[in-house]
């Protein structure tokens, strides 16, 4: 029998860390435990803690090293190849009809009603926000060029892997002067439209001016968002960052993730070789971003809540990478001034993401849905959706 000095001391302590994580619950848990309830998926592996590095993560997280990943992420040759070699030409569109037009005023309508909804319930339930002006709820909103003048002023965020490259080259063609194939190409294009993140540079304290991005976002102008189906959007970003030849050539921005991505793969049974398409499975990339820090996610599957902040932004445009062909030309005639829209096949496509998602543990999904389950909520979208 064990004797009664060595149990005091471990029932103290657990007691003491229960009472602890009771009273003083980390910020991860006041901001996400009202979603993820009791799906949080739990493989006690501890991937996080052995395989990423704490700098990194940290690294990750800040607006000036987005700009990092952007300029230096390289395209493969089949990438390159899809790009269509026609940049610099405007392309102009029938103008929408009065049917259209009204159909879309409708549309957003619906849209920003739910918005607007979801965010009120929100503030009726006191649930916690992030903080609006962080350097990562502006880094991806965009203004338009001064050099051509456009019909109404804006702003848009546009959060990666919802077709930020495409609207950004749509924006360019049509407010920017002096345009090259370079600069409308990848990763010129990432460099042409002004951010409001450019407004938040640190001062001699090392505190940063807020005052222009406040003046910005609280002015009477149009304010746009862009989202895609959070489900999509997770498998998009797994099938380029995670896709065997992109990812060698970015290794060092994306091994921390391919690491802990790989080491469950071994754990389950399963091995990957340089012969393979992906360098992990599809589950390990969802079972990643279920046992991280929604704080340490990186920029391509940050929530639209992280990235935009829908409830504390006064946005009056949400156009989504589902119907962008007809949502990018009604922005554009509303508020460029120019008939024209997307070119590539995202507008108006149906997309087919959801078989990535057949045969995962129920577990994991229900998870991986809480942890988005706002993006879900506030923009219409549901798991019955095509996607």
């Amino acid at each position: 029998m064990p004797e009664l000095h060595h149990i005091l001391p471990t029932s103290l302590a657990f007691l003491l860390l229960v009472t602890y994580l009771y009273f003083y619950p980390s910020n991860y848990y006041e901001e996400y435990f009202y979603t993820l309830g009791e799906s949080s998926y739990q493989t006690n592996i501890h991937l996080i803690d052995d395989f990423i590095d704490p700098k990194i993560l940290a690294d990750l997280d800040t607006f000036e090293n987005e700009d990092k990943f952007e300029k230096e992420e390289q395209l493969s040759k089949e990438e390159l190849g899809k790009i269509p070699q026609n940049h610099t030409n405007v392309i102009v569109f029938e103008p929408l009809t009065d049917l259209q037009i009204s159909k879309e005023e409708d549309i957003q309508k619906e849209r920003l009603a739910l918005l607007n909804a979801e965010c009120l319930k929100r503030k009726i339930q006191n649930l916690p926000d992030y903080a609006i002006y962080s350097p990562m709820k502006v880094h991806h909103t965009f203004q338009p060029c001064a050099d051509i003048p456009v019909k109404n002023q804006f702003t848009y965020c546009i959060p990666l892997k919802t077709g930020t490259t495409n609207i950004q080259r749509l924006l360019v063609r049509n407010t920017c002067s002096n345009l090259t194939e370079a600069k409308l190409s990848v990763p010129g294009i990432f460099y042409q439209l002004p951010r409001l993140s450019d407004y938040l540079r640190k001062t001699k304290n090392n505190a940063r001016n807020y005052e222009p991005v406040k003046e910005i976002l609280h002015s009477d102008i149009g304010h746009a968002l862009n989202v895609r189906h959070p489900f999509a959007r997770l498998a998009s970003a797994y099938r380029q960052k995670f896709e065997t030849k992109f990812y060698k050539k970015n290794f060092k921005m994306y091994k921390s993730y391919g690491k802990i991505m790989q080491k469950y793969d071994q754990l389950s049974g399963r091995n990957y070789t340089s012969e393979d398409k992906f360098i992990a499975s599809f589950e390990s990339f969802l079972v990643m971003i279920a046992e991280s820090d929604p704080k340490n996610y990186n920029i391509h599957w940050k929530t639209f809540e992280q990235t935009c902040g829908p409830c504390q932004h006064n946005y009056n445009f949400i156009s989504k990478t589902e119907t962008a062909d007809l949502d990018s030309q009604y922005f554009a005639e509303k508020f460029i001034g120019v008939s024209t829209a997307v070119d590539t096949a995202y507008g108006g496509s149906t997309f087919y993401s959801k078989g990535m998602y057949e045969g995962l543990p129920k577990q994991l999904i229900d998870t991986i849905y809480a942890i988005y389950r706002r993006d879900f909520e506030m923009f219409g979208y549901s798991l019955e959706d095509s996607f």
